[in-house]
């Protein structure tokens, strides 16, 4: 799980919160030693720890509302998943042990360091870092599991529909037509979901990833599309990542329908965050790049 680059500085509510996960962990998993400090991002509280030999992180979401809830819940539900299909083909987090009642997940904590410290990086990532991270991602692309049940996550028009206002109904109609069509040519594959720099750690020349709350069955081009749209500040990371998408139409619009549907989760994302406002412009330009490419599309 991602570690973000600063800590919020402890409160008192704070301070009984990690007091209540640390009471709920020991329950969970009574081996458990948690002697580091808790980890807060802004929507999570993580607790390092260890399990006799393995260094484990225990994770509860700290926002309430439904979404990250169900977000920690889909996470839990991938690691299951995961035990059922056997080996991945990258180094992948295991599951330790899972109350969704709370909800709370632990799983092992795996060595090395972040490919980026941000999420959304301020001065361009090394080009061979960004090129670890697409050669990882598509060893799990390529990946077809034959036992485990991982989520799907292809409705991408009712995704669109709950943005409300950034989409025109014309745009409805396109994402829908093509999100038709796409599907039904192009095969879904394992997506992380949250692919960026940060969610993926290098030890000994073999990239990790980390962070499954996202992790599900896509159409293709998901994964780069997130990538692309966190690195809007890079125009030339950007090009890198819009080269790696093959260059038929349908994939092309799979990429397409992707980016446009994560700007506009960004961008509401943003809007209600004071602290994200100067990223707004940006995240507008790339959706407008986004939907002006699905309208130009051959498919539609």
């Amino acid at each position: 799980m991602t570690t973000p680059p600063a800590t919020v500085p402890a409160t008192v509510p704070a301070a009984c919160e990690e007091a209540a996960l640390r009471q709920r962990l020991h329950r969970l998993c009574p081996g458990v030693i948690g002697e580091e400090p808790a980890i807060r991002t802004e929507t999570s509280l993580l607790l390092p720890g260890r399990l006799g030999a393995r260094p484990v992180i225990a994770k509860q979401p700290t926002d309430r509302r439904p979404f990250w809830v169900q977000r920690c819940l889909h996470e839990i539900a991938v690691y299951r998943a995961l035990e059922a299909a056997g080996p991945p083909p990258v180094p992948l987090p295991e599951l330790v042990a899972a109350d969704p009642e709370t909800p709370i997940v632990v799983v092992t904590r795996l060595p090395g360091d972040a490919l980026g410290p941000d999420r959304y990086p301020a001065t361009p990532p090394p080009p061979e870092r960004v090129d670890l991270l697409l050669a990882c991602l598509a060893r799990m692309h390529a990946w077809r599991p034959t036992g485990g049940i991982f989520p799907v996550d292809d409705d991408y028009p009712a995704q669109y529909a709950r943005l409300g206002p950034l989409f025109t109904p014309d745009d409805l109609a396109c994402v829908a037509r093509l999100h038709h069509q796409v599907t039904h040519r192009l095969t879904l594959r394992i997506a992380h979901g949250d692919a960026h720099l940060g969610n993926a750690l290098l030890h000994d020349d073999a990239v990790a990833l980390i962070d499954l709350e996202f992790t599900a069955w896509r159409p293709p081009g998901f994964d780069q599309a997130k990538l692309w749209v966190l690195l809007g500040d890079h125009p030339q990371a950007q090009a890198r990542l819009r080269d790696v998408i093959p260059a038929d139409p349908w994939h092309q619009a799979a990429f397409w329908l992707a980016a446009a549907l994560i700007c506009g989760r960004e961008l509401r994302s943003h809007q209600r965050m004071a602290a994200r406002q100067q990223r707004l412009a940006r995240l507008a330009a790339d959706l407008h790049v986004s939907l002006h490419a699905l309208h130009r599309s051959d498919l539609a």
